[in-house]
C-alpha cells in the first residue's frame, strides 16, 4: 500500500506491527492495549473482506491465534496516549514500513510508563 492510508488502518497497522515485534521477540504474555473500539471490535467480530484493513485484522487474528496469551483490549484514548501518538505517526509516514526499533516519538512515553 503506497500513500497515507485511514485512521483505521493506522490504528490497525500500528498493533499488527507490534504483535509482529513481540512474537519475534518470543514474548509470550502481553495484553495491548488500543484506544480503537473499531479495531478491538474487528478483531472479536471481523469475519473476511476484501479492504486493505479487513486484511490487516486477518493479520492480526492469525498472531493472535498462535500466540493464546497476546490479548488485545480497548481502553480509552486518554489512558492510551502511547497507542494514539504510534498510530498518529503511521498515518503521517508516506509508505509502509516495517519498524525494525521503537520510534523515537513513543520511546520517552513507554519509559514513562513501565
Amino acid at each position: 500500500m503506497m500513500g497515507s492510508c485511514s485512521i483505521i488502518e493506522g490504528e490497525s497497522l500500528a498493533l499488527l506491527e507490534a504483535l509482529k515485534a513481540l512474537e519475534q521477540r518470543g514474548t509470550s504474555h502481553v495484553i495491548l492495549e488500543t484506544d480503537s473500539k473499531s479495531v478491538v471490535d474487528a478483531i472479536h467480530h471481523l469475519r473476511g473482506g476484501s479492504s486493505e484493513f479487513s486484511s490487516i485484522i486477518c493479520h492480526i487474528n492469525k498472531i493472535l491465534s498462535c500466540n493464546p496469551n497476546f490479548k488485545v483490549k480497548f481502553i480509552k484514548r486518554q489512558a492510551n496516549i502511547v497507542a494514539h501518538t504510534l498510530a498518529r505517526a503511521v498515518i503521517s509516514w508516506s509508505s509502509r514500513s516495517t519498524i525494525e526499533s521503537l520510534p523515537t516519538c513513543i520511546t520517552c512515553l513507554l519509559n514513562n510508563e513501565m
